[in-house]
């Protein structure tokens, strides 16, 4: 199953700009291809209640999803948007936790629990939990963190090569590793800066992973 991020991550590639009608017109022809979720943009983005309002009027069929930060009051906007899903962003590498959070492991375990718990309570059925950053981080600690989120309530586990460094047969070894570990779907999320998104994306699915993230000709912030 695909998850389009054109909206999202390749609204963020460089120089792009996306008008409201180009927003638009994008989500039409993906829902006519019968993609199966479209993530819309990022929590706060400009026009987003707009978009989903005209959405709900068009009976777009996929799934409608946003990017949120792990954080209890995007969570909370997320809700009151009325998304079927929203996707919750940390940093799972100890690089990123450490410089970005200032967080030990079970530190972030429990701030992620405690996200996820919240999103459900606020009425969101589906959560997914990215980590960004797991092709560098340690698959235990990155495991550790998956668990606490599935314990809390999440749906979804969405796997990020944030830096775009595995190779298919690394990739494989990581979704096996997740999909023995943890009780829930696993997505993956692959960027493309030496040229191996596709071919990633394609080894996850052969796999087990239940998602992939594509986007329209390959946008993408960096290398897409």
């Amino acid at each position: 199953m695909l998850i389009d991020s054109t909206l999202r991550e390749g609204a963020q590639h460089f120089g792009l700009y996306l008008s409201m009608q180009g927003r638009k017109g994008i989500i039409q022809a993906l829902d006519a291809a019968c993609v199966e979720e479209i993530e819309l943009g990022w929590v706060g983005q400009e026009g987003l209640e707009e978009l989903l309002g005209w959405c709900a009027r068009q009976g777009i069929k996929a799934r409608l999803s946003i990017w949120s930060p792990c954080r209890e009051m995007d969570v909370e906007q997320a809700a009151v948007l009325g998304v079927d899903r929203v996707n919750i962003c940390v940093p799972s590498s100890e690089a990123h936790r450490r410089s970005r959070l200032g967080l030990s492991l079970s530190g972030l375990a429990s701030l992620v629990g405690r996200i996820v718990s919240r999103a459900r309570s606020a009425g969101l059925g589906y959560v997914s939990v990215g980590l960004e950053d797991v092709s560098r981080a340690s698959m235990l600690e990155a495991v550790s963190l998956a668990q606490a989120a599935v314990q809390a309530g999440a749906s979804r586990i969405r796997l990020s090569d944030t830096v775009g460094v595995l190779t298919p047969r690394k990739m494989e070894q990581m979704v096996a590793c997740f999909r023995r570990a943890v009780r829930a779907e696993l997505a993956v999320h692959c960027h493309n800066d030496f040229g191996m998104a596709s071919a990633n994306a394609l080894a996850a699915l052969e796999a087990g992973a239940d998602y992939a993230d594509v986007s329209v000709l390959g946008l993408g912030e960096r290398a897409g």
